[in-house]
C-alpha cells in the first residue's frame, strides 16, 4: 500500500466519522440541547415553624427553597406542587401523614 493510499484511507474513515457525527446530531440535537439547556432545579426544606398563625389560620408553616444551578438558563414560571406529606416515625421509617383538611 503506497503512501497516498495510506492517506486516503485515513481521510476516508475521518470522513465517516463526521457524517456519523452530523447524523446524530440532525435526530438528537433537539433532545441533546434540552439536556444542555434546561434549567436544573434544587429544592431545599427548612425546618417546620410549628404552630404559627397567619391570617388567623393554625397550622405547620414549611421554608421551601427553590433554587436555579443553571445561571445562564432561567425558569418561568415555575410551580412547586406537594402530593404527599411524610413523617419520621419512631422506628425511623417514614410514614405518610393523613390530614383531615386539604394540604
Amino acid at each position: 500500500m503506497t503512501d497516498f493510499e495510506k492517506c486516503y484511507l485515513i481521510i476516508s474513515a475521518i470522513d465517516v466519522l463526521f457524517t456519523a457525527i452530523i447524523i446524530i446530531l440532525a435526530v438528537y440535537g433537539e433532545k441533546i440541547k434540552q439536556i444542555w439547556s434546561s434549567p436544573k432545579l434544587n429544592i431545599k426544606l427548612a425546618e417546620p415553624n410549628l404552630n404559627k398563625t397567619v391570617n388567623g389560620v393554625e397550622g405547620w408553616y414549611f421554608l421551601i427553597a427553590v433554587t436555579n444551578d443553571r445561571k445562564k438558563v432561567p425558569a418561568n414560571n415555575v410551580r412547586l406542587l406537594l402530593n404527599k406529606v411524610y413523617k419520621k416515625a419512631p422506628d425511623n421509617s417514614w410514614k405518610e401523614v393523613k390530614f383531615s383538611g386539604p394540604t
